[in-house]
C-alpha cells in the first residue's frame, strides 16, 4: 500500500530597507524610505508593511503597508517603492522594520544612532542592528541614507554617509542584478509515494 506526502514550502520574499532620510538642517524635509522588492507581482502588496520604532522604550509609532508606497523603477525584476512620512523620529537611536504577514523579514529591523530592543510590532523581543551611518541637524537638505554596491539581496549592499536622496530609483553607486534564485511563493512539490 502506497500513500503520498505532500510538502508544502513557501519561499521567503526578497524585499529590504534600501533608502532613508529623517534629519537635515534647519526644518526636516522630505523625510521618507525605500523598499526594494523582487517580483512584485508575485505578492499583495498590502502584506509587507514598514513599521516605525521608538529607541525609547522600543515601541513602534508609525507603520505603513506597501500598497500605499509609490511605486518608482524597475530594474531587472525589482521594483523600487518609496514613501515619504513626515515626523520620523531623530535618534538617538531609533529604527525601522520591514515585515511580511506580519512577520519580520530577516535583517529587517534597522536602528540608526544605536541599537536597542523592541517591545511590540514585528520585531518585537529583537535587537536591532545600527546601519553603522546617521543624519543629523547639519546634514544638507535633500540627502538621504542608501544603500550602495551591486548584488541581488540587502546582504550583497552596505549602507552610505548621507548622499543626495533619489526615492523611487536605485541609489547613488547601487546596481541590482537579476537574482540566481527562485523567491516566488508558494513552491508546491509533492513527495515520493512509500510503502
Amino acid at each position: 500500500m502506497f500513500s503520498a506526502i505532500w510538502v508544502v514550502s513557501f519561499a521567503q520574499p526578497n524585499a529590504w530597507i534600501n533608502e532613508l532620510h529623517y534629519d537635515n538642517v534647519s526644518t526636516d524635509a522630505n523625510e521618507g524610505f525605500e523598499v526594494v522588492l523582487e517580483n512584485p507581482g508575485s505578492y499583495t502588496l498590502s502584506d509587507f508593511v514598514v513599521t516605525l520604532y521608538n529607541g525609547n522604550g522600543g515601541t513602534s509609532y508609525g507603520s505603513v503597508a506597501l500598497d500605499l508606497f509609490t511605486a518608482g523603477v524597475t530594474v531587472n525584476g525589482y521594483t523600487i517603492y518609496s514613501y515619504f512620512f513626515s515626523s520620523i523620529q531623530n535618534g538617538a537611536p531609533d529604527a525601522i522594520s520591514l515585515s511580511y504577514q506580519n512577520v519580520l523579514i530577516p535583517g529587517q529591523f534597522l536602528s540608526y544612532e544605536g541599537s536597542f530592543t523592541a517591545t511590540d510590532g514585528p520585531a518585537s523581543g529583537l535587537t536591532s542592528t545600527d546601519i553603522g551611518v546617521s543624519e543629523d541637524s547639519g546634514t544638507p537638505v535633500g540627502n538621504s541614507l542608501q544603500l550602495s554596491g551591486t548584488g541581488s539581496y540587502y546582504t550583497d549592499f552596505s549602507w552610505q554617509l548621507p548622499s543626495p536622496a533619489n526615492m523611487g530609483n536605485q541609489n547613488n553607486s547601487q546596481s541590482i542584478i537579476t537574482s540566481s534564485g527562485d523567491v516566488t511563493p508558494p513552491v508546491w512539490t509533492t513527495g515520493y509515494p512509500k510503502a
